[in-house]
């Protein structure tokens, strides 16, 4: 899936609902397996550079996604993600140096 901009997405209180080109992806909060976010820092520029993870990116991987490259990415300036209703944003996996995230479970390619 292509890179989304964050202007183009709709949080509501049981779905999201993402503009992509010509056509809308309605995403079920129940259906989310997880969301990830890296913030821009120095340290993790480094850290997850080989992992196929960018930082700066929401990504939202439903329940049935099965590889990384399946993965929904929204561009996400972290100002405008503090922005998001706290349902969503405290279901956020945010990268933390050394610790395991749902994310990297996923097949990479």
């Amino acid at each position: 899936m292509n890179l989304i901009s964050c202007e183009n997405v709709i949080f509501q209180a049981n779905r999201i609902s993402i503009k992509a080109g010509n056509k809308t992806i309605e995403i079920e909060k129940k259906n989310i397996w997880t969301m990830f976010y890296a913030k821009w820092s120095f340290r993790n520029f480094f850290t997850i550079g080989n992992e196929g993870i960018t930082m700066g990116i929401l990504y939202i991987a439903k329940k049935d996604t099965m590889k990384l490259k399946d993965v929904i990415r929204i561009r996400f300036p972290y100002k405008e993600l503090e922005r998001i209703p706290k349902q969503y944003f405290d279901q956020i996996d945010f990268y933390e140096f050394g610790k395991t995230q749902n994310i990297f479970q996923l097949d990479k390619w």
